[in-house]
């Protein structure tokens, strides 16, 4: 593959040691001795680290020698169960112990006099690099790549000083990402401690109950709950009534809404005044529109499918399947907003749940994905439930009436008929006001990644190609962006 500004190289020329593949060892091998890199961190993980949880392995000297990685080492996907996966590349950042790969995995280790590991991770993950991969993909039982046709692959080969300011930046775009990711990781574990802290544990209630029970005032009890809701002693109370007394008065209005006594109930004790009920009580589960398989397009429209709820609390819409349908009315109903809590319905993913954020394009949502739509008052329902049906008790209920063992299926009756404790509707309302700056938050940096992973993926192509020139790397006709 020819490149505008840049000669071309053969792969294997780049290289300190040939292409190896990773090793395969019996069950009886397993469970101690060196990390072991599947596919699954493969694909989980494009810059590996050292701090990821592993499997293990025992090695004997021979592999050791051989099949181990280091800092730098590019991994290749060898084999995959669809033609997209297949040469997917990833970049080892760091091992702090010994870790080898499996037979699935090629491993490349280049010669870094030459060539920068980082530039060529992020050619094999641009649409160039995945272009020059579909060159050699073969197609059997399942899609795979030779490290044979890898060692002989077309590559560009820019000046070193270019590969190392290409890697840079691109590197300074993932390690925002990554920042915002660990961020986002926060504000989630937030919005789920406050809402295990008022609804599984019953803090504020427990805390009133404790006081009322040694013979203290109503408002001594009261007390207790803003302590417990806020994590604030009595001292710092008093300090933020005088320093910020609306939002004093907001906490205590919070407090007030928490009941003094607990109830007996078929899910055990619960606070006086709340129900065992359902998911339905507070919210509809309404299944999306049955577009047909030639309704779609590589673009238009985005459509959400089970494909795109990640397991991780996001809906990914960067590659979702488009329809081109101008927006008739008979598909309103089926729009995706930003803040929209959608599930899987089926599949081996099925009770997966995610927030949608669609930014300002206009999205649909397929069958065999639920949208919850509030019935209450708050229309930030997905707030509550969103932590509400990661509760394992909760998720496992969901999944267990999921029906068929090939394929199991859950209807959008059985996702509402989902037994949960229910409070009072006030504090649902107050819950999700509460944590709303969290999820904002958390939508605002999704938002910033997906921007900043377009940036990074465009850069490359745009300097092979010739649109975008860098300066002062050792090539007399590049200038300066």
């Amino acid at each position: 593959m020819k490149h505008k500004n840049f000669p071309t190289i053969k792969f294997q020329e780049l290289l300190s040691e040939p292409l190896r593949n990773g090793i395969y060892k019996k069950k009886e091998f397993h469970g101690s001795g060196s990390k072991i890199v599947n596919m699954g961190e493969l694909f989980a993980y494009p810059r590996l680290k050292s701090n990821i949880q592993m499997k293990r392995v025992e090695l004997n000297a021979n592999e050791k020698a051989k099949a181990t990685l280091q800092d730098g080492d590019l991994i290749f996907a060898r084999r995959s169960l669809t033609a997209e996966g297949a040469g997917k590349c990833s970049i080892v950042l760091s091992v702090n112990e010994e870790t080898t790969f499996e037979s699935s995995i090629i491993r490349a280790r280049l010669n870094t006099d030459i060539a920068n590991p980082e530039f060529y991770y992020y050619f094999f993950s641009s649409i160039y690099g995945k272009l020059a991969l579909g060159t050699i993909l073969r197609q059997v039982a399942v899609a795979g790549i030779t490290g044979s046709d890898l060692a002989q692959l077309e590559v560009p080969y820019p000046p070193k000083a270019l590969q190392d300011k290409i890697a840079e930046i691109s590197k300074d775009f993932d390690e925002k990402i990554e920042l915002n990711t660990q961020t986002n990781q926060t504000l989630e574990s937030i919005a789920q401690a406050i809402f295990k802290s008022w609804f599984v544990d019953f803090e504020p209630v427990k805390a009133k109950m404790a006081v009322l029970a040694e013979g203290g005032t109503r408002e001594q009890a009261e007390m207790a709950a803003m302590g417990a809701i806020s994590g604030k002693s009595e001292a710092e109370l008093a300090q933020l009534q005088q320093q910020n007394p609306e939002h004093y008065q907001q906490l205590a209005e919070t407090a007030a809404l928490f009941p003094s006594a607990m109830v007996e109930s078929e899910l055990g004790e619960i606070p006086e005044g709340w129900e065992v009920g359902r998911i339905g009580d507070i919210a509809l589960a309404k299944g999306g529109y049955a577009f047909k398989s030639n309704e779609f397009e590589a673009k238009g429209n985005k459509v959400v499918k089970i494909k795109n709820i990640t397991g991780d609390g996001r809906v990914d819409l960067t590659d979702c399947d488009c329809v081109k349908h101008p927006q008739p009315e008979k598909l309103n109903r089926f729009k995706i907003t930003n803040g929209d809590l959608l599930m899987a319905m089926t599949g081996a993913t099925v009770g997966k749940i995610g927030i949608a954020i669609s930014g300002n394009d206009y999205v649909y949502l397929n069958q065999r994905v639920a949208k919850f739509e509030s019935k209450i008052k708050t229309q930030k329902v997905s707030w509550f439930l969103f932590p509400c049906i990661q509760q394992k008790s909760v998720f496992d209920t969901v999944v267990g009436s999921a029906q068929g063992s090939a394929q199991p299926n859950i209807s959008s009756a059985e996702i509402e008929r989902t037994e949960i404790v229910v409070p009072d509707e006030n504090l649902i309302s107050e819950y999700c006001e509460f944590v709303d700056a969290f999820f904002k938050k958390w939508m605002a940096n999704n938002i910033l990644n997906i921007e900043l992973a377009n940036l990074r993926d465009s850069l490359l192509p745009k300097l092979l190609s010739g649109e975008i020139l860098l300066g002062d790397c050792g090539e007399s006709n590049l200038i300066s962006i």
